[in-house]
């Protein structure tokens, strides 16, 4: 990409300081100076050192050198550290994601090791232009997002049952890796396993040792990245040729081969007639969102409701109803925020867009007093039309999670998209010269965001300006020539 451009390695999406250095840094801060549009970044170490997944070390190497004389504050572990990984699927998973997921971060730099991942983090639902309909990947989203759909999170399978973190490398090689927790007598930690020969051409149908008799390429699809960058799809799904109409990909199209979809679903249909991964699936609502949202409110509650679903796939179920405005599902979406999972319940906030403010306020008043900060940012961002109601003036939990809110947004200030949060809540408050104020620095990092260029010539020709929005559209098209969605405008 060409200087000027978004995605030069100077612009706002691939510079170091603000996209990369975070996960692959220790201790790294970026101190973001949006008045210069500067970093002035400290760090421990370039590279992730111990530090960056255990903590801090000092006083881990002074237990080691004298166990008797260091003492043990309250919040280390019994050997001086800020987290014990081991301690549970929990701690090393979430410990894991806090790189290894597409997020937002609410703070500068990498949280301390061991604080909680919704503290510091909003992971992204599966949306679309990130997730397949069936929540495989399409985007670059790191593994995580994906993992915590699989049955294998649900059963307790963490990160080192197939990685060794220390050493960059698997645990084990080929189709070790899977049988490994699915050998035909199981295994006890993992109980509700099957109890399969799943290594053998009965279940593959390919010859033994050969390439297509690995499981990967058929429950772990790959897509390679900025080029250099193969990812692995780690939801582990039973491939699905079925639906392939939803837009989702098909695991037996990856292979050469001059059949199609409809084939392989009536083979795999033939081979494994009892299977339960047959039938309809939620990709199917999620496609058809895509065309009608307001058709899909009642298949998108009950995904939400499915207590055994994986609960990012619920939250995405909310996330796709929040823009539609329906009364007839508030309740239902109420009872949801007091849901025991905090990614249905942060979720749950942004879909009561029927309720008037000050029902919502009463709602989600719990969740402003939330232990998580992601949970206290989901109801305030839901809540910012209530910022004028005198509920809302006196009660202290609001305004400090609206100013936490706010401080984020600032750290943010380097993205592009932060700065049309900003302005589409200007829009929602109808503070116009407050909306202009904030797409305007989102064209100056980003020219090629044309969303934010049509908000900027909507609100001048909405202010009643008469030569404001021809320049601005002059100024877009010069960025982007001949872009339709701006070539519209002139109309």
């Amino acid at each position: 990409m060409p200087p000027g451009d978004g995605f030069h390695w100077t612009g706002p999406y691939k510079n170091w300081d603000g996209r990369c250095a975070e996960c692959h840094a220790t201790g790294y801060v970026r101190h973001y100076q949006p008045a210069s549009d500067r970093f002035a970044p400290v760090m421990a170490e370039i590279g992730l050192g111990c530090e960056g997944c255990h903590g801090q070390g000092e006083a881990h190497v002074g237990w080691a050198i004298d166990p008797h004389l260091s003492s043990l504050a309250a919040e280390l572990t019994p050997d001086r550290l800020t987290v014990d990984l081991g301690a549970s699927q929990q701690a090393e998973v979430m410990g894991c994601l806090t790189c290894h997921s597409r997020r937002q971060a609410m703070g500068d730099g990498k949280p301390v090791p061991g604080t909680d991942y919704l503290d510091s983090f909003f992971i992204s639902p599966l949306r679309a232009g990130l997730y397949h309909p069936d929540g495989t990947i399409l985007d670059e989203v790191f593994e995580g997002g994906s993992f915590l759909q699989s049955r294998m999170f649900a059963m307790g399978v963490r990160c080192s049952d197939c990685h060794d973190p220390h050493a960059s490398a698997l645990v084990a090689e080929s189709n070790a890796m899977c049988t490994q927790c699915h050998p035909p007598a199981g295994r006890p930690e993992f109980p509700s396993f099957p109890l399969q020969v799943f290594d053998e051409p009965e279940h593959h149908f390919h010859p033994d040792g050969s390439t297509d008799a690995q499981c990967v390429p058929c429950h772990m699809i790959e897509r390679t990245y900025m080029g250099v960058d193969e990812r692995r799809d780690h939801s582990f799904r039973v491939p699905r040729p079925d639906r392939a109409a939803t837009g989702a990909p098909d695991a037996c199209a990856d292979c050469p081969t001059d059949r199609d979809a409809a084939w392989a679903a009536a083979e795999l249909a033939a081979r494994f007639p009892d299977s339960r991964d047959q039938g309809t699936h939620f990709a199917t609502v999620r496609a058809a969102v895509r065309l009608s949202p307001q058709l899909q409110v009642a298949d998108l509650l009950a995904i939400a409701e499915v207590t055994d679903r994986a609960a990012i796939v619920r939250a995405t179920a909310l996330d796709l109803l929040g823009p539609v405005a329906d009364v007839t599902h508030d309740a239902r979406v109420r009872d949801l925020t007091a849901d025991p999972d905090p990614l249905v319940r942060g979720a749950a906030a942004g879909a009561l867009r029927g309720l008037a403010p000050d029902a919502r306020l009463a709602v989600l008043r719990p969740l402003l007093a939330n232990p998580l900060r992601a949970m206290r940012e989901a109801a305030v961002r839901a809540l910012l039309d209530a910022a004028s109601l005198p509920e809302a003036a006196a009660d202290p939990a609001y305004a400090a999670a609206r100013a936490e809110w706010q401080e984020a947004l600032a750290l943010r200030a380097d993205f592009p998209e932060t700065h049309l949060q900003i302005g589409g809540t200007a829009l929602t408050l109808r503070d116009f010269d407050l909306a202009l104020a904030a797409f305007r620095p989102s064209v100056t990092l980003d020219p090629q965001m044309v969303d934010a260029w049509s908000m900027v010539v909507r609100i001048r020709a909405a202010m009643g300006e008469m030569q404001g929005p021809l320049a601005a559209l002059d100024a877009g098209l010069a960025a982007n020539p001949g872009n339709p969605d701006l070539l519209a405008l002139m109309s």
